[in-house]
């Protein structure tokens, strides 16, 4: 069922600023580096710099009309998240992917605008880097900078200075990143920019989100976390046939969710059984023999700029007749790695 929130968002300034939170001040930061031979110093949105240097992907949406590119970044952007939520807006009831949208549309041309009151534009001033980016690294000899900021009151702050400074291009992807980092820290309690940066970087290099999710057949094996408060992991795991080489049985799993949050870029995934154990944990569940110990893990470790969740794991583990599974969260940003046992109705 789909979770429906009760929240009104008005196509106002005000509102729409407030609605958010600060985390931490967060907001756009950048990469500045001295000019060549003499020449002015260049100012890169972070997430750009980073889908280059880390995974040479190749800058390519940009049409030099900011408007016309911050909006077909939202639209790449808006199949990102599996939406569940439902909202009102403008006395209209809006959910899924279009929720997404229209939320993200709000937030933008709130820097699209030249006289919206809740954003301040200052020269002259350097603000303090924030602590939500979890960055690798930055280019030798370059320095990080803040070129958005979010005081207590919701407001955000410019550092003019730098944003003009900016390219067409990155101008657009740093409103694409606020747009998109504000939905995140609203709607998963993000607390940090990390798959929002990864994200931008990957529309503006000529991607789209495509939801593509996975037909997930009855009676298929569900595991859930044993957690009783907001936080709630949901996986789903089922027979996909065997495997045309070796002739053993092949599963699918799905990561519904983790931590309450829609996974991003991470859809579904096949792995073979190892022998002789991991068959009982299918067919038999919690007749996990006695005397047995073993273990096994499958999951997604960290590759690709396009999947943007990986690096979690699921753990069946046999011992002396019991069964216990469990989440190993190892992602970027995460707290961890952390392990949260869930319990399958196999």
């Amino acid at each position: 069922m789909k979770a429906i929130l009760a929240i009104l968002l008005l196509f106002t300034a005000t509102l729409a600023a407030a609605s958010d939170g600060a985390v931490s001040g967060g907001g756009g930061r950048v990469v500045i580096c001295p000019g060549i031979n003499g020449g002015p110093q260049s100012v890169q949105l972070l997430d750009l710099w980073e889908a280059k240097a880390i995974f040479n992907q190749k800058e390519t949406l940009a049409t030099g009309d900011l408007a016309a590119d911050v909006n077909m970044a939202l639209i790449a952007l808006k199949n990102a998240y599996n939406n569940r939520y439902q909202s009102i807006i403008n006395g209209v009831m809006v959910d899924g992917q279009d929720l997404v949208f229209d939320y993200m549309q709000i937030r933008a041309q709130m820097f699209l605008s030249s006289n919206d009151q809740n954003v301040i534009r200052i020269s002259n001033m350097t603000f303090d880097l924030t602590d939500d980016a979890d960055e690798l690294g930055r280019p030798t000899g370059c320095q990080e900078g803040q070129v958005v900021v979010y005081d207590p009151n919701d407001r955000i702050y410019i550092a003019q200075d730098l944003y003009v400074q900016m390219s067409e291009v990155d101008q657009a992807a740093l409103i694409a990143h606020e747009a998109f980092y504000a939905w995140l820290r609203r709607y998963s309690n993000e607390t940090n920019s990390l798959r929002t940066r990864r994200a931008i970087g990957y529309v503006f290099s000529g991607n789209t989100f495509s939801l593509n999710l996975p037909n997930v057949p009855k009676g298929a094996t569900v595991c859930r976390s044993s957690d009783s408060g907001l936080a709630e992991n949901i996986i789903y795991l089922w027979s996909n046939g065997t495997n045309a080489s070796t002739g053993r049985p092949v599963y699918s799993v799905f990561f519904n969710q983790v931590e309450n949050t829609p996974l991003m870029g991470l859809k579904q995934s096949s792995f073979d059984l190892n022998p002789p154990a991991d068959d009982a944990f299918f067919s038999n569940g919690e007749k996990c023999p006695a005397g047995v110990s073993h273990q096994s893990t499958f999951g997604f470790p960290p590759s690709g700029p396009e999947e943007f969740d990986r690096g979690l794991y699921f753990r069946f583990y046999c011992h002396n007749g019991t069964l216990t599974t469990s989440i190993i969260d190892t992602r970027p940003g995460a707290q961890g790695p952390t392990e949260v046992p869930v319990t399958c109705n196999f």
